[in-house]
C-alpha cells in the first residue's frame, strides 16, 4: 500500500479498512501526535481489526488514543459519528470497487474533510485511456461507479471535481500485474492500470 508523504500528526479515515492492516500502517506514519479512524462497512471486519489492534498497534493495550473502528457506509460516514471539517485526509486504498455510489461517498468524503484536507487512492484501479497525463476531458462523468464498473482515471478525477474537490493530481499509473486481479465478465486485464490520486479540498 502506498502512503501519501507528511502525515506526521495529522487525523486520517481509512475508508474501507477491512481488518485493520493499512490502519495499523497510518497510525504508525501519523505518530502519536495523529488520530486513524477505520471505517469499513462489515461488522465481522470491524471486530477482527479491534481483536488484532492490541498486537499490531505500537502502544499495544493503548492503542485506542490513537486509533478507532467503526462501521459504516462510504457513503454515510455520518453513521460512524463524523462530523463536518473534522479529518485531514481520508485514505482508500484499493477499495474504489468495493463503493457501490462513488459520487455519495466522494461527497461525503469532502464533507469530513478540513479546509486543505486531501483524498488519498492507493493504487486504485481504472480503465486505461490516453490523455488522463494532461488533464481532466471534457466529457461528462458517470453517474455511478458500482463494482462491475472501473472508470477511467479522467471519470474518476471529473467526479471528485463534482463531488467539490479542486486539484487532483496523478502518480505512478502502472499497468495491472498479471494475476493481481479477479476481473468481471467482459473486462480485458490489459485495459487496466493502477494509481495513486490526491484530491485536495
Amino acid at each position: 500500500m502506498s502512503l501519501p508523504p507528511q502525515l506526521s500528526g495529522l487525523r486520517v479515515i481509512d475508508v474501507l479498512c477491512r481488518s485493520g492492516k493499512g490502519a495499523f500502517k497510518l497510525s504508525d506514519a501519523v505518530g502519536d501526535a495523529g488520530f486513524v479512524l477505520g471505517i469499513d462497512p462489515d461488522k465481522s471486519c470491524i471486530e477482527r481489526a479491534v481483536a488484532a489492534a492490541s498486537g499490531n498497534h505500537r502502544s499495544g493495550h493503548g492503542w485506542s488514543r490513537y486509533l478507532r473502528f467503526e462501521q459504516a457506509f462510504p457513503e454515510n460516514l455520518a453513521q460512524a459519528g463524523l462530523s463536518d471539517a473534522s479529518y485531514d485526509a481520508v485514505y482508500v486504498n484499493c477499495g474504489l470497487a468495493d463503493v457501490f455510489d462513488l459520487p455519495a461517498a466522494l461527497a461525503e468524503f469532502h464533507r469530513c474533510l478540513k479546509p486543505g484536507g486531501f483524498l488519498w487512492v492507493a493504487e486504485g484501479v481504472f480503465r486505461g485511456a490516453s490523455g488522463h497525463e494532461d488533464g481532466v476531458s471534457d466529457e461528462p462523468a458517470p453517474m455511478r461507479a458500482a463494482p462491475h464498473r472501473t472508470l477511467t482515471i479522467d471519470a474518476f478525477a471529473a467526479l471528485c471535481r463534482d463531488a467539490g474537490f479542486g486539484r487532483v493530481e496523478v502518480a505512478d499509473v502502472v499497468p495491472v500485474p498479471s494475476g493481481q486481479l479477479a476481473l468481471s465478465e467482459g473486462c480485458e486485464r490489459t485495459s487496466l492500470v493502477m494509481a495513486d490520486i490526491k484530491a485536495t479540498v
